[in-house]
């Protein structure tokens, strides 16, 4: 997916292009999260071909031309309109700052 983007540390040397770089980021993110509902244990579902194609450049350039550098998406393939979905799991995410500090949060919302 980020190959497409020529990912280089000129790519986080301004606040602009940390900027484009995370948006990017996080837009990929939204629209892969809506993918993992197609997978499952290759030993119990047929999942082959859905690998294949998820991780082909094909479907990365298809993921990358409804990225808009502008603005979040209002739909990453799925009725949610947040690019998650329903799925009652865990999330993590952790963020470094240029000076050492760091937040991390962990969401867990399970029946």
């Amino acid at each position: 997916m980020t190959n497409g983007y020529n990912i280089s540390s000129s790519s986080v040397s301004t606040t602009e292009n940390k900027t484009l770089t995370y948006h990017r980021m996080i837009e990929a993110f939204r629209f892969a999260n809506v993918q993992k509902g197609k997978l499952g244990d290759p030993l119990y579902e047929n999942v082959a071909g859905t690998v294949n194609n998820m991780t082909s450049d094909s479907f990365a350039d298809i993921i990358r031309s409804m990225i808009n550098d502008s603005f979040k998406q209002n739909n990453y393939g799925q009725e949610d309109s947040d690019g998650v979905p329903d799925d009652h799991g865990t999330s993590h995410l952790s963020v470094l700052a240029e000076d050492g500090s760091a937040v991390a949060v962990t969401s867990s919302i399970n029946n």
